[in-house]
């Protein structure tokens, strides 16, 4: 995870051929696809509204987080359908822990997402979940909904710890890594 951040040396952290500007998605090796952490989507968010439903904010408020969780959404899956995996439990799961430690540790510089580090550690998280058989008994919509929450809570604590970085608010930035702590335990990473 330590590369989790790092850039190339130009700073901008995508290699040409990696870009995010291709006009068809990678094509990924048939032994790396891994079947059993990829799903078939229902087409909609099935946990966004339940999510929005539990925040106690105005509903101008919610109208915007609403906006900012469509976004998010649009954004790793844009990255990650170029690289060739959508719809992937796995690539979620390394973008999740990836995103709520950057954010722990207080790191500054930019993140990112889906390019080759996370592959490398996505590859290794499918294959553990494919051995282990831990998506046996799992059905594709259970698969979206556990997907869904790791895309959303890593976006949104990483957006909201960007934007107290802007603003130079300290007291934003203790939230913001203690809800990564959170975000973290809740996967059985004891962040230290």
């Amino acid at each position: 995870m330590e590369n989790y951040t790092k850039q190339d040396k130009t700073g901008s952290g995508v290699s040409k051929s990696g870009s995010s500007s291709q006009s068809s998605p990678e094509e990924v090796p048939a032994y790396r696809r891994y079947p059993a952490v990829q799903f078939k989507s229902t087409g909609t968010r099935l946990t966004m509204q339940e999510y929005l439903d539990a925040v106690q904010i105005s509903a101008e408020d919610k109208a915007e987080l609403k906006e900012l969780i469509l976004k998010i959404f649009k954004d790793y899956e844009t990255e990650a359908t170029a690289k060739g995996y959508p719809n992937d439990w796995a690539l979620a799961y390394v973008s999740y822990v990836g995103l709520n430690s950057h954010v722990y540790y207080g790191k500054t510089e930019k993140p990112i997402i889906a390019f080759e580090q996370n592959l490398g550690l996505r590859d290794v998280v499918a294959e553990q979940a494919t051995d282990n058989g831990i998506f046996n008994n799992v059905t594709d919509q259970e698969k979206q909904e556990l997907y869904e929450l790791m895309v959303l809570l890593g976006g949104l604590t990483y957006h909201f710890y960007e934007k107290a970085l802007k603003e130079n608010n300290v007291q934003e930035m203790e939230n913001c890594k203690l809800s990564a702590a959170q975000n973290l335990k809740l996967i059985g990473i004891k962040p230290q």
